[in-house]
């Protein structure tokens, strides 16, 4: 193994606050605005901190993965 070129680890602590940290997509607002339960066909909330949207006449949780919404009931979490 080679020897590190002398300042390297400090180049490298200095760069890291500058390499962006991953953002995980989000559900654009038509998208929202035609979505619906699948099981009651009420409106959904969106709840960005969990990722998920929500059906209040359910109560239940639809789970958002990378910007898509898991719409299937039997994947949906009771709250």
């Amino acid at each position: 193994m080679s020897p590190r070129p002398k300042g390297l680890e400090k180049q490298l602590k200095n760069a890291l606050p500058l390499i962006p940290l991953f953002k995980m997509p989000e559900l654009s607002g038509k998208l929202l605005k035609v979505l619906a339960c699948p099981k009651c066909k009420g409106n959904l909330k969106y709840e960005k901190a969990k990722s998920r949207l929500l059906c209040k006449k359910c109560r239940l949780a639809y789970r958002v993965e990378e910007g898509i919404p898991i719409m299937l009931v039997e994947e949906a979490e009771k709250i």
